[in-house]
């Protein structure tokens, strides 16, 4: 459909390695072909450690367990920091041709929903807000203003004891939808 609707010079994704977005990146390669579209762009991105650093080949050999990937990088690798946030303002990429004197539209008037957003669901523990401002929020509340690692977090245990239950509130970052969805960097979250 954005095929039709505009003319298409390049598209830009993130490289995947699982079967599902494997298939996915398939057949937008596909469709880009048959309309005669630019080549597909993929790139790494996601990850903590980037590829290149990796003290293994990831296409050839990935450790069977978390426990011996987490022993490998970080015995012999090391995270990069982070890259500068963007300036959409003087980027050549963010143009929006023909409407150069306006800035680029917001969400707001490109999307309409029908109806009010769904009630937030009773149970959750966290309002789910998406965008880098919300992730941003979120790790400046649970590190810096709560100091809620160093006095909450309890990690991933599973045990009967109140104390060390996962279910208290603060007890897990609950960061991981915004990492999931590129809200937040994790090399980023990791120099914080």
């Amino acid at each position: 459909e954005l095929c039709r609707d505009f003319e298409v010079v390049e598209v830009f994704a993130f490289e995947e390695v699982c079967s599902e977005e494997c298939r996915v990146v398939t057949t937008v390669r596909e469709e880009l072909a048959r309309h005669h579209a630019s080549r597909l762009q993929l790139h790494w991105g996601f990850e903590l450690y980037h590829r290149d650093d990796l003290p293994f080949d990831p296409a050839r050999h990935v450790p069977k367990s978390y426990s011996s990937f987490r022993s490998a990088v970080e015995e012999k690798s090391k995270v990069r920091p982070p890259l500068p946030a963007p300036n959409f303002r003087e980027s050549r990429a963010a143009r929006w041709p023909g409407h150069d004197d306006r800035p680029l539209p917001r969400l707001e008037e490109l999307v309409t929903f029908d109806g009010p957003l769904p009630a937030a669901d009773p149970r959750a523990e966290i309002a789910w807000l998406g965008g880098e401002t919300a992730a941003l929020k979120r790790v400046d509340e649970y590190l810096f203003a709560t100091d809620s690692l160093g006095f909450d977090y309890v990690g991933a245990t599973m045990t009967t004891n109140p104390a060390k239950s996962v279910m208290r509130d603060k007890a897990l970052s609950k960061l991981s939808p915004w990492l999931a969805h590129g809200c937040l960097s994790p090399r980023r979250l990791h120099a914080e």
